[in-house]
This record gives structure tokens, C-alpha cells and sequence, in this order.
């Protein structure tokens, strides 16, 4: 019995799929009559374009040197480790910032020095829940004693480009009916590693807002609401500084399968106040 309803569940499900393929390639069709609406699909499009920029890929490196998702950080001595609401927090990665420009990453991080990012799962829902540690000195680092909390990748760098998202532009999709899918970046395959650029996101957030009020102490905004100018202008500013996936190999799950972002002011990026940089998760 149980086998049969699986089966009509899949057999529900297959149609279903094809239903709404079938539907939104009808929706375009329509769509395609309406020269306007080309138009305006035309100008979302070469704003992507125009607004892409460089991202690296965190991949199994080839030869490993510092940087490194997961394991025990190599910190400076007399660099504590972070702590969190209920002791040390997680240690995520850490990277060696003239490795990331020698890979081609973006232009707004220091040449030198090395980050590392720590993770407090019990600050979900605020700005810290990652801790950027920055040290612009390169100074002797040895590995910190302790249990990690996820197993070691060295990484080495993969290069690529990233545009923003319609989220990320704040595009109002509900009228471009089955443009919308020509529009949407495709989903990562794997886990996906990354720093520099845009985010992968899974909800619809439309992150340059949400870290803006984060660190002005405002509400969460209201996504179809009006933007005051002022904050409108200041969060064009912010980029991803890093994004680190669920990874059933590191023993890495977020939420429910989701990513851990942090995202920078490139301003301050460029200044080397990783303190300034605020993190969000999203899951499924």
C-alpha cells in the first residue's frame, strides 16, 4: 500500500512540474507582446550586468597553505579566540587576504593581513552572529589549542563573477510574470563556499537594507515599503565578505540545510574595520 501511494505522489508531483513549466512559458509568451515590459526586463538585466563583480570560490585546495574552512584557527599569540553567549564561539574560516587578491578577488580588501570569522549559533537574529577577527600585520600564527568544532578543508581559491539577485535590487517581480525565471541566478550546485560579491539567497531578503538597519539599530525593514534616501544611498555600499554553506563533509548545517552570510561596508573594508561587518543566515 505504501509503495502505491508513493508512487501517486510522484506521479502527482512529475505533473505538477510540468504544469507550471507549462504555465510560465505561457506567461512569457504573453509577456513577450508587451513592449514595455521587454523594456523593463531588458534594463534588470543590464543592471546585473553592469553591477557584477569578482567572487572566489572556497574549493579543496591543490596545495594547502592558511586559509582554511574549519579546524582550530591560526591566530597571532596574544589573539584570544572569541567568545560567545555560552563560551568560545565556533571557528568557521580564515583567510589569508594576499592569497584572495593574487586569485583576483575583489578590489575593496587589504592586500595583507588575514581574517577569521567565528560563528555563535544563539545570536541568530542579530548582527554578530559572526565575529571577524582581522590581523593587518601578518605576524607569526600558531593553531589554538582546544576541539575544533568542524574538520579541517585548507582551500585554495576558484575565481569567478557574481551579479546581484533581483532580491538584491529590490525588483518587484510580481508583474513580470515568467520573465521572473530569465531573471533569477541560478541556484549553486554543492555547497557553496564563497567570498566577494553577492550572496546565494535562499529566502527574499533584500540584504543591502537589512544590514543598513542593523547597524543604524533600526527594525527590520519593510521590503515594499518606501526607503528614506539617505539609507537607500548607504546600503548600496555593502557586499558579501563571506558566504559558508551547509556542508554534510565539515559537519556544517545551518538552520536546516541553509547559508551563514557576513556582509562588509567595502568602505570599511577597504579602511581594514572587519569589526564594522554584520552576518544573517537563511535557511529552507
Amino acid at each position: 500500500m505504501l509503495i502505491v501511494v508513493l508512487v501517486v505522489l510522484a506521479v502527482f508531483l512529475a505533473g505538477a512540474i510540468l504544469w507550471w513549466r507549462s504555465m510560465a512559458a505561457t506567461q512569457r509568451t504573453l509577456n513577450a507582446r508587451d513592449p514595455e515590459l521587454a523594456v523593463v526586463v531588458a534594463q534588470i538585466r543590464e543592471r546585473q550586468t553592469a553591477l557584477a563583480e569578482p567572487t572566489l570560490g572556497l574549493v579543496p585546495a591543490d596545495k594547502p597553505g592558511f586559509s582554511k574552512l574549519g579546524g582550530r584557527p591560526d591566530l597571532p599569540a596574544g589573539v584570544a579566540h572569541p567568545q560567545g553567549e555560552r563560551g568560545a564561539r565556533k571557528f568557521l574560516a580564515q583567510l589569508d587576504l594576499a592569497e584572495v587578491g593574487a586569485a583576483g578577488g575583489p578590489d575593496w580588501l587589504p592586500d595583507t593581513g588575514r581574517i577569521y570569522a567565528f560563528y555563535d549559533d544563539w545570536r541568530h537574529g542579530f548582527s554578530d552572529v559572526v565575529t571577524i577577527l582581522h590581523d593587518g600585520l601578518d605576524a607569526a600564527a600558531a593553531a589554538t589549542e582546544g576541539e575544533a568544532a568542524f574538520p579541517e578543508r585548507r582551500v585554495g581559491f576558484e575565481a569567478g563573477r557574481s551579479g546581484p539577485s533581483i532580491d538584491w535590487l529590490g525588483v518587484d517581480y510580481r508583474g513580470l510574470g515568467g520573465w521572473v525565471e530569465d531573471l533569477l541566478t541560478p541556484e549553486p550546485e554543492g555547497p557553496a563556499h564563497r567570498g566577494g560579491g553577492y550572496p546565494d539567497e535562499i529566502q527574499e531578503d533584500r540584504f543591502p537594507l537589512l544590514c543598513e538597519h542593523m547597524v543604524r539599530g533600526l527594525p527590520d525593514p519593510d521590503y515594499g515599503g518606501e526607503v528614506p534616501p539617505d539609507i537607500e544611498r548607504a546600503a548600496e555600499d555593502w557586499r558579501l565578505l563571506l558566504q559558508v554553506d551547509s556542508d554534510s563533509d565539515l559537519k556544517m548545517n545551518f538552520g536546516d540545510g541553509g547559508r551563514l552570510y557576513v556582509f562588509i561596508r567595502r568602505s570599511d573594508a577597504r579602511r581594514g574595520e572587519f569589526g564594522k561587518a554584520v552576518g544573517a543566515w537563511h535557511t529552507y
